[in-house]
């Protein structure tokens, strides 16, 4: 519970007992993730900093005619007045933060901090909340917890299911998709796809999906074979032979080359002549290069 010192924690018993009492482990999800793209998968992902939490917040008690009441986790308090408050750190000691924090019922101090959360305006799901503040974090209940693990090992199987039923072809299809620069060891290679479809299930998925699949993998075996080159500082792709260049992009977009020169292809009025050019010079260059395995083995 939060203490109560003259009006600081003032509040009805309605209102304590709305909050579902603490036992065992509260989770809670922060909701102030930044998108960037990961650079092993090229997919946008969510990133978390660690974020202090409002341990002190101004809140209407519904149960007593909206009474304006002032709320905290309280440090220190001297001659009957509040003088400090506690800090909550999310994420604070964990070098990689997930965006997910627990309060454990068995700490006197996590048993304030989450009355203080689960009543004050940065809790997203708290009915009473002030609108206009912005939303931080919200808990996380069992029966969310467990549908989203069956989600996750439904999607997982779902993804190392098609990874096994992959030809050589597809795994270099898909490799070269990503611009990873093939394995010339299937089995390396191989091992590889399924370590991303195993940690990165959905990733996997929109990808293996993606219609523009095989365009993406003929322009990433181009960049493999030097057809293509890319300028990262004007972001530009050219020709190699002729050092000519062939497309522009905005030079601040986080987007993967190969996926916007493969929309470029798709979409330009010589995409079509370009996409068979490299064709025809990919192939070779492949049908080379399996000759010299052959004869080397």
């Amino acid at each position: 519970m939060l203490q109560k010192v003259g009006s600081f924690n003032d509040l009805s018993q309605e209102l304590i007992d709305s909050v579902p009492k603490l036992e065992g482990v509260q989770w809670f999800q922060m909701l102030n993730g930044v998108s960037e793209i990961d650079m092993d998968t090229k997919e946008k992902v969510l990133r978390f900093g660690k974020t202090q939490l409002p341990t002190k917040d101004t809140i209407r008690d519904p149960f007593n005619k909206n009474k304006v009441v002032n709320i905290g986790v309280i440090k220190e308090v001297e001659k009957g007045e509040v003088v400090s408050f506690k800090h909550y750190v999310a994420g604070q000691g964990q070098s990689l933060f997930s965006g997910r924090f627990c309060l454990d019922s068995n700490s006197l101090d996590d048993v304030e901090f989450y009355y203080m959360f689960m009543l004050g305006n940065a809790n997203g799901k708290n009915p009473n909340r002030d609108t206009t503040k912005p939303i931080l974090f919200e808990p996380l209940y069992f029966e969310e917890l467990s549908k989203e693990k069956s989600k996750t090992r439904s999607t997982r199987l779902r993804a190392l299911n098609i990874v096994d039923g992959f030809t050589p072809t597809e795994k270099r299809d898909f490799a070269s998709a990503l611009n990873w620069g093939v394995e010339a060891n299937l089995d390396i290679l191989t091992e590889k796809i399924e370590e991303f479809a195993d940690n990165n299930p959905d990733a996997f998925l929109k990808i293996w999906g993606d219609s523009s699949l095989k365009i993406k993998s003929l322009v990433g075996r181009a960049f493999k074979y030097q057809v293509l080159s890319h300028d990262k500082s004007n972001n530009t792709v050219s020709w190699v032979t002729l050092n000519q260049p062939i497309a522009s992009f905005d030079k601040n977009s986080k987007e993967p080359i190969v996926n916007l020169f493969t929309n470029w292809l798709e979409t330009h009025a010589d995409g079509t002549k370009v996409k068979n050019s490299l064709t025809k010079q990919v192939n070779e260059l492949v049908k080379k290069e399996l000759e010299k395995q052959s004869v080397s083995e």
